[in-house]
């Protein structure tokens, strides 16, 4: 430290401060710029790599979804649009079993008397859509919107609804059984009248942390009640009854 650069410190810290104790302070704060400096840096580096892997979740979503080919899927099949609407119609025993159709288009779709078991069509748009007389066992439709459509005797037993948009849904005597209806799906003026509801997963239970409450989805029911415990909506069909619930 050269003689001005010392006299000025010394000047900041007072007259009796030595040589030694001025080269002191002057490590101290050099050591605490630099860990400071450490610190940002981390700080940094966490934000790039959470930018880093938000980017790489988008970019997988966006690779999923163009690998789904809606209409070369429903093509092959069979199906075909009408002229005049654009929606999609199957014929009769159209085999869509076990097809991909993520985040298809299909609302105001015929797909009654097709076979759908095991489709996957998660966020699938199936408003006004009408499959009745189906058969869609084990089908796929995690946070799917099938607003108005029908599903009137409809095979849909061991199906996932996870999260789906259910509103004013007609499943007159369709088959839900051991179907799961979790995560909130909404089936606010949906109609269950005769359906088959044995078994159904209304609710989905987290295990707790050590110290913490158990935490769980609630029902979104026809009548637009969620039951805090038990969660079912049997006893909350809007009006409409069912046997088998």
């Amino acid at each position: 430290m050269d003689t001005s650069r010392f006299a000025a410190l010394c000047r900041a810290l007072g007259t009796e401060t030595t040589r030694r104790g001025a080269v002191g302070v002057l490590a101290g704060l050099v050591g605490l710029g630099i860990a400071q400096d450490v610190t940002g840096e981390r700080k940094q580096q966490r934000r790039r790599q959470r930018r880093r892997s938000k980017q790489q979740r988008r970019t997988q979503r966006r690779s999923e979804l163009q690998a789904v080919d809606c209409v070369g899927t429903l093509t092959r099949a069979g199906c075909q649009r009408d002229s005049v609407t654009t929606y999609w119609g199957c014929p009769r025993d159209t085999n869509l079993n076990n097809a991909n159709l993520r985040g298809c288009d299909l609302r105001g779709a015929t797909l009654r008397q097709i076979f759908l078991n095991d489709a996957n069509l998660d966020g699938a748009i199936l408003n006004n859509a009408h499959l009745d007389g189906s058969q869609a066992h084990g089908i796929h439709l995690e946070k799917a919107t099938m607003v108005e459509a029908t599903f009137l005797g409809t095979n849909m037993g061991a199906g996932s609804f996870h999260g789906a948009d259910m509103r004013k849904a007609n499943f007159t005597g369709a088959s839900l059984n051991n179907a799961r209806l979790i995560e909130d799906a909404v089936q606010y003026d949906a109609i269950f009248q005769d359906a088959d509801l044995r078994d159904v997963v209304w609710s989905q239970l987290w295990a707790p942390d050590i110290g913490m409450p158990i935490s769980y989805s609630r029902a979104n029911c026809p009548d637009r009640v969620r039951p805090f415990w038990p969660v079912t909506c049997c006893g909350h069909l809007n009006g409409y009854t069912t046997p088998y619930c």
